[in-house]
């Protein structure tokens, strides 16, 4: 099989701890990698410099084997601070439920600089608001877009075939939205799956070899899918870590649930052609639970993938750079 994509790769400074299951935000020169399973410290790393600080941690309270980290508002006028949401919980794990908040201000400010009174932390919403909390909805495995018109809305598919809609204006969920199950076959889970926005109100929902173009009709509150070609190998296939970058999305390594095993492969699936092409090189060993963060409008394509756990189930602190080489359209399935 001939390259469809040629990935060169780079080893770059490992993570301060081991960990997976980590949620990372890409943020002007760095890269926010906040906790992760049995890690509750949130680190910066800074492009440039390729050196990692520590910013904070959770609440000791707080368990990170199921959260979600987002940007939930706009970049504020300082170009050293952006606001994060992070929130979480587990019926089936038996973690209590979190939502947290954080005004991150970059912590590679000038040393020299005055000391200010801002200091990052997670504190609760205003009103203790806690997602999913009441309903016991299930955050293990779940994924998030952000959308809507305004880019104010925060979508959720969470197991076991739900996908649910808050206003990051009011931390509120909306209600009365219709079609709000996902058409997906009952043997499959919306665990640790794929769910990227393509558009404000378009998004691409992958969860093993189910393929579901999701639309969300703002004005009437209503969900319209339409199912798209899929990929076989990604049957009985997650917890892969993957990234959206210049209408293609990347998935890397991921577990085979039927087999046991963590896997190589790297494949991509190229939004407008909607076809899958898997990428000769693979990954320096199986892998799953890693995270991918694309630097978006980089040249050349470059994504990074941090942590993840080996076929030993074992936690990793590695750290690759994955940059585009070479592209052409050779060979598919």
């Amino acid at each position: 099989m001939t390259d469809y994509c040629h990935l060169h790769v780079n080893m770059l400074p490992n993570l301060p701890t081991t960990s997976s299951l980590s949620q990372c935000i890409w943020f002007d020169n760095e890269i926010l990698i906040c906790g992760g399973k049995n890690n509750n410290n949130c680190y910066s790393y800074h492009l440039l410099k390729q050196e990692y600080k520590l910013i904070c941690a959770y609440p000791k309270e707080t368990k990170l084997n199921s959260h979600i980290v987002v940007s939930c508002a706009p970049k504020n006028s300082a170009k050293d601070s952006i606001t994060l949401l992070s929130f979480g919980g587990s019926v089936s794990l038996k973690i209590k439920h979190h939502t947290l908040i954080m005004n991150y201000k970059s912590v590679w400010k000038d040393d020299t600089a005055p000391a200010e009174l801002h200091k990052n932390q997670w504190i609760p919403l205003p009103d203790h608001n806690v997602f999913g909390e009441q309903e016991m909805h299930e955050f293990n495995g779940a994924r998030v877009c952000v959308g809507g018109k305004n880019m104010h809305l925060l979508f959720i598919s969470r197991c076991p075939n739900k996908i649910d809609v808050i206003d990051m204006e009011t931390f509120r969920y909306l209600h009365d939205v219709k079609n709000n199950t996902l058409p997906i076959p009952q043997d499959i889970q919306t665990l640790q799956h794929c769910f990227v926005g393509v558009a404000p109100n378009r998004f691409l929902l992958i969860c093993e070899d189910t393929n579901v173009m999701i639309t969300f009709h703002e004005k009437d509150n209503e969900f319209v899918y339409e199912f798209l070609p899929g990929c076989l190998l990604l049957r009985r296939c997650w917890g892969y870590a993957f990234a959206y970058l210049n209408n293609q999305i990347y998935f890397f390594g991921g577990y085979d649930y039927k087999k046991k095993k963590r896997m190589r492969f790297i494949h991509i699936y190229d939004v407008g052609l909607g076809k899958f092409f898997q990428v000769n090189q693979q990954m320096p060993f199986p892998i799953s639970r890693s995270a991918a963060v694309p630097l978006v409008g980089s040249r050349p394509c470059s994504i990074h993938v941090f942590g993840g756990a080996n076929d030993e189930n074992k936690d990793l602190n590695t750290h690759f750079l994955f940059t585009q080489v070479v592209y052409f359209f050779s060979s598919f399935f």
